[in-house]
């Protein structure tokens, strides 16, 4: 199962939440969670403390890219459920 977030461009309020969320828990091992996000953006995440509990919970964080230039493996073979907060990747 895979969670993609970003896509291309995860905000820094989006980080923010999102390390909330993920602060002193960490993902099922049956699930990816990739990050996609500016640089300059990851980097504010960064500095702001949001970067390190997203990683600790398990995510890959990616930035300077979208998933339409990935090339396979991105998305986990056997993946049968796919949740965006992007409607041009859910597109």
């Amino acid at each position: 199962q895979l969670v993609a977030l970003g896509n291309p461009h995860m905000s820094i309020d989006e980080f923010s939440l999102l390390a909330a969320l993920c602060r002193g828990r960490r993902k099922h091992d049956l699930v990816s969670l990739i990050v996609t996000s500016g640089r300059e953006v990851r980097d504010l995440a960064d500095e702001a403390g949001f970067v390190r509990p997203i990683e600790t919970f398990g995510a890959i964080l990616l930035a300077d890219t979208c998933w339409c230039m990935l090339a396979p493996p991105v998305v986990p073979s056997g993946t049968r459920t796919l949740l965006t907060n992007s409607a041009k990747y859910a597109h």
